[in-house]
């Protein structure tokens, strides 16, 4: 009864109190001490502390701050406090643009226009093609479309969850099976094959003259697989196959707004644009 309680609370509660956690650490690379106070009512506070630390930071203080008193709590803190990261709704107090140095969305959109022929195509690759093409080549890769429902289940349980951990050790943002599952009955599985098997996949679907580029995994994200080129032979095959199917485009869907990101990184080798991501709920 109490779990169910607080369960039907706390969306009215997290809409006027944010979780806020002080801590310090060593910068990364670095030997000075950094001193943040975050506030964010949801996982991503840890991504960004893995960003700005070399360890996992100490905690000076947990609290719940009232939505309405931030302003006051930065300014009361100012001096003890080397920076300060705010995650909140899009219709939070406009009053804070006075007080922050940089604005920017939790994730970005990414997209490849595919509508010109396939050699400018390649050419919009940031990482050399011929690279990855070679690497096809040498391992015989090749790829093949699958609605079948045990693809599935092999790309869910053995290939996407155990990308999806490797790359997000601290807080991994997991898809359910249902979710994924219900995208896969209207789209469709990607698969590489090699050694005569599926090594990697992608999942994805069509709307309109988009092919939207939903998921990726890797075998049991084996570092034999990455190192023979499965992951972007994923994206190749993924892009070949749309524009031979005479799509437009191809949505590769949101990624972390970090330059460093892995997700990120590998969208815009190959060749993807970045937009504002205009379902967004919150900034950072």
């Amino acid at each position: 009864m109490l779990r169910t309680i607080r369960r039907k609370l706390y969306p009215i509660v997290s809409k006027y109190f944010l979780r806020a956690t002080i801590v310090e650490g060593f910068l990364r690379e670095t030997e000075y001490p950094f001193r943040c106070l975050l506030i964010d009512n949801s996982p991503y506070k840890e991504v960004i502390q893995s960003r700005i630390y070399e360890t996992s930071p100490r905690v000076l203080r947990r609290w719940r701050i009232w939505n309405r008193s931030i302003i006051n709590h930065i300014r009361n803190s100012s001096e003890k406090l080397d920076m300060c990261v705010a995650i909140l709704p899009l219709s939070y107090d406009q009053n804070l643009e006075k007080m922050y140095d940089f604005k920017s969305q939790r994730g970005v959109l990414q997209s490849l226009d595919i509508s010109d022929s396939w050699d400018n195509i390649r050419r919009l690759f940031h990482e050399n093609p011929i690279e990855t093409e070679r690497k096809i080549r040498k391992y015989r890769l090749s790829s093949k479309i699958s609605n079948s429902i045990e693809d599935f289940d092999l790309f869910y349980h053995r290939m996407y969850l155990p990308v999806i951990e490797k790359q997000h050790k601290t807080t991994p943002v997991i898809v359910s099976y249902p979710e994924l599952k219900d995208i896969f009955l209207n789209g469709f599985l990607l698969l590489v094959m090699g050694e005569g098997k599926a090594i990697a996949g992608g999942l994805c679907f069509r709307k309109g003259s988009a092919l939207i580029f939903e998921k990726i995994g890797v075998l049991d994200a084996g570092e034999t697989y990455l190192k023979k080129g499965a992951q972007p032979a994923v994206y190749y095959f993924v892009i070949r196959h749309a524009k031979d199917i005479g799509l437009q485009k191809v949505d590769l869907t949101t990624s972390r707004s970090f330059l460093n990101d892995g997700v990120y990184r590998h969208k815009r080798e190959r060749g993807a644009a970045v937009y504002p991501n205009d379902k967004s709920s919150g900034w950072m």
